[in-house]
């Protein structure tokens, strides 16, 4: 797995609890690259996030900046 953002790491955690072996490569320090930058937001639209994320993304948009 490339990267270690939000996004990359959420892959490989998933992937891990499946039983695959995963190796997260990251050029510099973890989750200071485009999950930075969104500063750990989530987009509160259901259409495109599972479920299971629902509630963290209205937490998200509720959050003040």
């Amino acid at each position: 797995m490339i990267g270690g953002g939000i996004i990359g790491l959420s892959i490989s955690l998933t992937l891990r609890k499946r039983g695959a072996e995963v190796l997260v490569v990251e050029r510099g320090e973890p989750g200071r690259e485009a999950s930075y930058a969104a500063a750990g937001m989530l987009a509160d639209t259901p259409i495109e996030l599972p479920a299971e994320l629902h509630e963290l993304a209205r937490a998200s948009a509720r959050a003040p900046i």
